[in-house]
Order: C-alpha cells, then structure tokens, then sequence
C-alpha cells in the first residue's frame, strides 16, 4: 500500500460532537434530524460524508499481504497508544529536573524498601564497631594507668596518689579518699597530652580514711573503671515514698594486680561497686567502691 496517511489525530469541534449525538440517536438517518440551521445542516452533511467514507473503507478489494499489513499496522499503533497511556501515568524526572530516566510508585517503594534494610543493617554493625573500637581504646589506656600507678607506689613507699571526695563522707561517717590521677600526670607518670582526667568518663576507687589507699599484693581489688554507670530509668511512687531506679554498668575495670577485665555488669565478686558499704570499717579488707568527681 503506497498511500500516504496524516498521522495528526482529528478533534471534534463541541458543535461536530453535538450534532454526531443527534445523528446517532436517528440511527445514522440524516432526513431524521430535524430544527437545524443552514450551517448546522452542513456540518451534518460533512459529518455524513465522511462517515460514507469510513463505510467504503478500504475501497479497494485488499490482498492477503495488504489485509496482513494493514491488521499489523493498526495493532501496532493501538500498542503505542497503550504505550503512550503508560508513560504518562509514571513520574517523569525529566520533567523534574532529574536525570531523565522514568520512575513509577513501584520502583520508587521497592529502592525506599532497600535503603531501610540496608540501613537497618549497617547501623547496628556500625555501632558494635564503634563500641568494639572505644573498648579496646579504654583497655589499652587502663593497661597505661596502671603501670603509672604501679611506678607511683614504688616512689612513694607503696601508697597510691589520692585526692579528697568529701561528698562521700555521710556514707561512711569519716573523711573519704578518692584515687586520685592529677599527681601521675603532674608527676610524669602518664602523658599529659594523652590524658585527661578532667571529663567525665571514669570511676575510681573511693574508701575512708580508715581503709588507706595502698599497694597491697595479697588483696584483689578494683582501682579503676572506663566508664560511669549509667541511669536508665527512674520512678517515684504516686505518693512520693518511694523511688524505683534502673542502673546499667558493663565496664572494663584495672585490677590491683594490674590486668584489665571486662566485666559483664556492676558487680565484681559478688561486691556492688556502685554503693558504699557503711560497715566497710568492720570488714576485713575495703569494700570495692568506685564513684566519679563530681563537679562544684
């Protein structure tokens, strides 16, 4: 078929649409629509002729190889039609100063979908890693002080350095001591530059004057904690007399001996490390009892 087609879609004219209703509603019979006007009724008549034409479409009897063709060619334009009715309903990034590729709800659900799990993934991974690192940092710096204190006490007739913590004396009815890091930094036992005892961060043995701080290698012990106990809930009673509290503790702690362990919660040998024992002058070795500085 060597005929050319416009492929230009024709539009209706309101009056062209209006008059088609009538003429369908006469069943196609022209003499059966009346009350029209000279352009009215010519309008009918074009519309009536050009339906004469789709009638003796096509006018020539068609060939098996033409009837094939032209059966491929409307399926074919009726696909791009579906084609066309598809690309408009999705999101066009072109249009949105993207970069040109086309992205439906689906695609746009399942890439949202991917980036929640792999974030859910990845966070706790990074998490443990960043955890795992700061442990290992804390031991190694414990592993360091100790050794500072171990000099310490061998310069100093086996007494550790100290320093007052007087917010403890109530617990213990007596002036209360605190393991003190200023003298090992001022002394040129530790870097200064490497640490600083200033923050926050650390724990450290805290007994009354009745319980010296000393080198004594036959008592097992706690001098010092990589972190503070942490506070994870608090509850007062509807009433006000009574307080319900949840603590959590995991530290890596530096032994008297001078090995560092890590230990699963705040209790090491059955002994809390988080409160002071009032009987401590009764016992037969110091109670462990880590506590921070608290700033004025």
């Amino acid at each position: 078929m060597n005929s050319e087609h416009d492929d230009t879609t024709p539009i209706l004219s309101d009056a062209d649409a209006a008059l088609l209703d009538r003429l369908v509603e006469c069943g196609f019979d022209s003499a059966a629509v009346t009350g029209l006007d000279a352009d009215e009724q010519a309008r009918l008549e074009r519309l009536v002729a050009l339906l004469g034409l789709l009638d003796a479409y096509p006018a020539e009897p068609l060939s098996n190889e033409d009837r094939e063709t032209l059966v491929n060619a409307t399926l074919a334009r009726i696909d791009l039609a579906e084609q066309d009715q598809d690309e408009r309903m999705r999101f066009d990034s072109s249009i949105r100063g993207g970069f040109g590729s086309r992205f439906g709800a689906p695609e746009l659900v399942a890439v949202a979908a991917i980036i929640i799990l792999g974030l859910s993934i990845i966070f706790p991974m990074m998490h443990a890693a960043r955890n795992s690192s700061t442990r290992s940092t804390d031991r190694n710096n414990l592993a360091q002080i100790g050794g500072g204190l171990f000099n310490f006490a061998q310069d100093q007739d086996g007494m550790l350095p100290q320093s007052t913590a007087h917010e403890w004396d109530y617990a213990f009815g007596e002036d209360t001591n605190r393991l003190g890091m200023n003298p090992l930094v001022d002394g040129g036992y530790l870097d200064q530059s490497r640490f600083n005892f200033e923050n926050p961060g650390w724990s450290f043995q805290t007994q009354p004057e009745s319980h010296s701080l000393a080198l004594v290698p036959e008592l097992m012990t706690v001098w010092i904690s990589d972190r503070n106990p942490t506070l994870e809930y608090i509850k007062i009673s509807e009433d006000r007399q009574a307080i319900t509290m949840s603590i959590s503790w995991s530290p890596s702690v530096l032994l008297s001996d001078g090995s560092v362990q890590s230990l699963p919660d705040h209790r090491f040998q059955g002994d809390d490390m988080r409160l002071p024992n009032p009987q401590c002058r009764n016992l037969e070795h110091p109670d462990v009892f880590l506590s921070h500085p608290v700033t004025p």
